[in-house]
């Protein structure tokens, strides 16, 4: 589950960056003039606002996955139950 954990954030950085890279590049504001119906384009005022807060919302998501991701796997040995050892635990506390 580690695993996929931390494929699943360095997912969320890398969709998040792409995104945020083409919301900069991409988005414009279509003027069209009502006397002669010519159109221009002009790049957006607040397109690095809105990249902005694609970045600020997935590379924290993906961080935090990988963290978590890296942090299970370095407790995965200490996790381990075994039911038959835990009942010789408890009926020697009895």
């Amino acid at each position: 589950m580690s695993n996929a954990l931390k494929w699943a954030g360095y997912f969320a950085i890398a969709v998040g960056t792409i995104i945020a890279i083409y919301i900069v590049t991409s988005l414009k504001v279509i003027d069209i003039s009502a006397i002669d119906f010519v159109s221009e384009e002009a790049p957006h005022p607040y397109r690095w606002l809105y990249a902005g807060f694609v970045l600020a919302v997935t590379l924290p998501i993906g961080l935090m996955a990988v963290t978590v991701s890296h942090y299970l796997e370095g407790k995965e040995g200490e996790y381990t139950y075994n039911a038959k050892k835990r009942r010789e635990e408890i009926s020697r506390d009895i």
